[in-house]
């Protein structure tokens, strides 16, 4: 078996990672349905660079112009590739136009060139810059992602491939450029400088990819557990999330946080809509109702389906003269905005029960209880209204 040093053993091994990694890739989409537009970019982009350095591998057996430029400029194109899926994760604009000019400007600057032996060091240097700025820039990216959603030893961790490889593709360039050392192109793919090289591609290939399967993977298992806390027909939180968010201020409270308040409200008479539209107009309804609260919400608040018709709003950081405000003016906005639905207008209002969680001893249960008791004075006193819920204050209580 030929050994570690030789560098075309060392390119196979490189070509087999980078399609062991594209078949990865494509496994993802099949099977764990991953973000389709980001994995088929990651595939082709490690399947291109793989061909690359084939071709590479094959420059005494195939021309040069072959083996040169077009083992550069496809290993070029496969990093480019790698790129755009890094863009796609992270939702930025893809740069076409960048992408374009440097693969048109490092393409053409080694077309131009005669592939001969005296113009290697010349196509060194544009593969080396073009490399190191496909890998800088993606760099780049990959941080203004990663500062949003992880800690410094994340990113240190996931990016330090990248950056070394750029900077070490630019030192390369520098050099070329300087020194014309024929040793970092050798033809004969014999100098100890190549197999220095392509050891680190080695590593960088494993670690990048391995830096942007643990990125998506991630995404994957963040938007799983979204979507455990949220309602399947409206999109709002369901009544585990809601639960959780009213203990979680509970807690704040009695860390002497500030007082905070939840609405309960009920649709008025929504089984004669589903009784007269049927249930689909009905789960429209209850679309449009949540569509028509969230623009009327602060970021930091709440909506949660907790029933059938049933909703909760969390509103923290507010007593009960604002969350009173709050409710009524959604109370409003949704009476004066009918769905349409298969050309009629349904009318769709809703009561409400108000309670402040004025006591760092209340506990949530009972926090609760006033609401929905406000609730069902709001629905006893004619519907379409908000109530209040007064608790009562003991004599001893600093309340009072």
């Amino acid at each position: 078996m030929e050994h570690v040093d030789d560098p075309v053993t060392l390119m196979r091994v490189v070509a087999l990672i980078a399609i062991f990694m594209a078949l990865a890739w494509i496994t993802g989409i099949a099977v764990l349905r991953i973000q389709t537009g980001v994995a088929q970019r990651f595939a082709a982009g490690n399947l291109l660079f793989a061909i690359g350095v084939f071709l590479t591998s094959q420059r005494l057996a195939y021309p040069l112009f072959l083996t040169y430029q077009g083992a550069d400029f496809t290993e070029l194109l496969g990093m480019t590739l790698l790129r755009t899926g890094m863009q796609r994760y992270s939702e930025r604009p893809i740069t076409y136009t960048e992408h374009f000019v440097v693969l048109a400007a490092a393409g053409l600057s080694t077309v131009m060139l005669a592939a001969q032996p005296n113009s290697l060091a010349q196509m060194g240097v544009a593969f080396s810059f073009a490399a190191g700025w496909i890998a800088l820039r993606t760099f780049g990216e990959m941080l203004a992602q990663l500062k949003q959603d992880s800690r410094v030893i994340t990113r240190v961790a996931l990016l330090w491939p990248l950056a070394g490889f750029g900077l070490l593709m630019l030192v390369r360039g520098l050099y070329l450029v300087i020194v014309r050392d024929p040793a970092l192109v050798d033809v004969n793919l014999r100098s100890p400088a190549i197999v220095a090289m392509f050891w680190v591609i080695v590593t960088v290939l494993l670690a990048t990819n391995a830096s942007f399967i643990g990125l998506v993977v991630a995404r994957l298992i963040a938007r799983i557990s979204e979507m455990s806390q949220r309602d399947s027909l409206t999109g709002v939180h369901n009544h585990r999330a809601t639960m959780e968010r009213i203990t979680m201020e509970n807690r704040r409270q009695k860390r002497g946080g500030p007082a905070f308040s939840i609405a309960m409200l009920d649709l008025d008479h929504f089984k004669q809509v589903n009784d007269r539209y049927g249930h689909a107009c009905g789960d429209a309804a209850l679309r449009h109702v949540t569509r028509t609260i969230a623009p009327l919400l602060r970021v930091t608040d709440n909506l949660g389906r907790v029933g059938g018709e049933e909703f909760m709003l969390v509103l923290p950081m507010t007593e009960l003269a604002g969350a009173l405000i709050a409710t009524e003016r959604i109370r409003s906005k949704l009476a004066s905005t009918p769905l349409e639905w298969h050309g009629s207008m349904i009318s769709l209002t809703a009561s409400f029960g108000v309670a402040q969680s004025h006591d760092s001893e209340e506990s949530c249960e009972t926090l609760m209880q006033r609401a929905d008791e406000a609730l069902y004075r709001s629905k006893s006193g004619g519907r379409n209204r908000v109530e209040a819920a007064y608790a009562t204050i003991a004599a001893n209580s600093p309340l009072a």
